[in-house]
């Protein structure tokens, strides 16, 4: 079988950073246990990787009394950050840079009087991380639920943002409405390249193809809109790895597309494209 992967699949650098922290963090803190707070990304493998070598994923920024912290890729409110270490926890901040720029952007807006809604999820951590500072001025709305003929169309100035992993597809589609129902009105598209180009290049090997597989985490919300966005060219199977492949989902097939969600390591695109060689 031919097996086509996607020109851009994989950690994105939000990620590489976060792991590269949580490594240091490590290396110079032999002697201290290191935490996660929170899943370090949304990969099961990856997060169990790091407990097998003695890191402890927390939920909470006040469960690492006498270690180290390293904050998830999709990140904490910088209150919560700066709070817990004015009392003395040791915290590094491995908050997406993506995400941080939302926050930016937020606080200049609101200082401007603008009044912020943000497409996304609204109980998705990264969200969260960039909002809940300022949740009096910013309303979250739910791509999924979002309708323009029942929405409360406000009529004060107005900036437009978006969750870094959103299908930009969606996020222009909603954009436009915002554009024909607001007269004054900033967008700001605030997808991250890395999920610009992996969605492009997921597109454009799904045309070529009678099948794609998209690998990555359950919990992974760019990875589901990878699936989404394949799943409108052609038939579509999401996969965390290969052994969740099953040989009849291929049959009587000639090309098989193959691409991966920011928190999908290597190895599990690897295991994936040897298992369709095979076939």
């Amino acid at each position: 079988m031919k097996v086509l992967l996607a020109r851009e699949y994989g950690f994105c650098n939000g990620v590489k950073r976060a792991l590269a922290q949580l490594d240091k963090a490590i290396a110079e803190h032999p002697d201290r246990p290191v935490f996660a707070i929170g899943e370090i990304i949304h990969n099961s493998q990856v997060v169990r990787h790091y407990e097998g070598i003695g890191v402890r994923t927390v939920s909470s920024v006040w469960d690492i009394d006498g270690g180290v912290g390293v904050v998830r890729a999709h990140g904490l409110p910088s209150s919560v950050i700066e709070e817990a270490r004015a009392k003395g926890f040791e915290i590094i901040d491995a908050t997406c840079p993506y995400v941080r720029l939302i926050s930016r952007i937020i606080k200049k807006e609101i200082e401007a009087g603008s009044r912020i809604f943000l497409l996304g999820e609204p109980e998705h951590p990264e969200v969260i991380a960039a909002t809940a500072d300022y949740a009096p001025h910013v309303t979250v709305i739910d791509h999924e639920t979002f309708d323009p003929l029942s929405f409360a169309w406000p009529k004060d100035s107005i900036v437009l943002l978006s969750q870094t992993t959103m299908a930009e597809e969606t996020f222009l589609s909603v954009a436009s409405e915002f554009v024909r129902h607001c007269r004054r009105i900033t967008v700001c598209n605030t997808i991250c390249r890395s999920t610009r180009d992996r969605q492009g290049s997921a597109l454009e090997v799904a045309a070529k193809v009678q099948a794609m597989v998209v690998i990555g985490g359950k919990n992974s919300s760019n990875t589901k809109r990878l699936a989404e966005l394949c799943g409108s060219v052609v038939r579509t199977i999401r996969v965390e790895k290969a052994a969740d492949l099953s040989a009849s989902d291929f049959a009587a097939l000639e090309a098989v597309g193959v691409t991966a969600g920011a928190s999908t390591p290597e190895e599990s695109v690897r295991e994936v494209g040897s298992f369709l060689e095979s076939l």
